[in-house]
């Protein structure tokens, strides 16, 4: 029911990843335009960066890369794109790894959101310590986070508040939540988003005068390798640009 990777599978994986590095540079060395990204990338990657980043804007990276296919998985784990040979890996949460590369492609903004139909029923808060007797909908992430973030810091100017939940509802599928959110179920603190939620009024942001603390970053993660690799190096500009396309007001990012 559980495998756990032995000190000798660790080891293992380890030469193994020098050994992939070294053919992708031999690989590189060997086409005839070394600039130029051609053949398959493989991309792990979340389902909401995938729904709201990536995918949109794929067929314009596709257009300026004719020579690439694009193989996308919903994977969240370093190890998991170590373990599938995948190239590139968007996650939220800066890695552990030292072995990786980790560009930062944007920082995510958190706030505290409800649907209308939720706010007339039970109004809004005034002050973080009124959360506690609200339902809040609390995501576990799978990918960087051992427990549920049910604990939220808030600042506004030299104030301080932190706030520890009793939660509502707790998920680690976060569009999940924010559909639980938009039905009215509760209060969600989320970002990087669909920001159009947010401009049509189906999510209304209470405490606005209140900044929401520790929210993470959306990284691009890739292997070391002795020289870039072209359709990484493509890939990862181009991870650049959709992330600030996203959100041009920066509601959620």
């Amino acid at each position: 029911r559980q495998l756990t990777v032995t000190e000798v599978g660790h080891e293992f994986c380890r030469r193994g990843r020098e050994i992939l590095a070294q053919v992708d540079a031999l690989q590189a060395a060997t086409v005839r335009d070394r600039t130029r990204p051609v053949g398959r990338l493989r991309v792990g990657l979340g389902v909401s960066v995938a729904k709201h980043i990536i995918m949109p804007r794929l067929s314009d990276f596709l257009d300026e890369n004719p020579g690439l296919e694009v193989e996308c998985r919903m994977r969240l784990h370093v190890k998991e794109m170590h373990a599938e040979a995948l190239d590139v890996l968007l996650r939220v949460g800066e890695p552990a790894d030292s072995g990786v590369v980790a560009r930062r492609l944007c920082q995510v903004r958190y706030g505290i959101y409800g649907a209308p139909s939720y706010l007339k029923t039970a109004g809004a808060p005034r002050h973080p310590r009124e959360l506690l007797r609200h339902r809040c909908l609390v995501f576990h992430p799978a990918g960087w986070s051992s427990s549920p973030l049910d604990t939220w810091a808030f600042e506004c100017g030299a104030e301080r508040e932190t706030v520890k939940l009793a939660h509502s509802i707790v998920s680690d599928e976060r569009e999940g939540l924010i559909t639980a959110a938009l039905s009215g179920a509760g209060l969600m603190r989320a970002g990087l988003f669909d920001p159009a939620t947010i401009a049509t009024g189906q999510l209304q942001r209470v405490l606005p005068e209140w900044d929401c603390a520790g929210a993470p970053s959306l990284y691009a993660i890739y292997r070391r390798t002795p020289r870039p690799v072209p359709k990484i190096a493509a890939f990862v500009e181009f991870a650049a640009r959709a992330a600030a396309a996203f959100d041009p007001e920066q509601l959620t990012i």
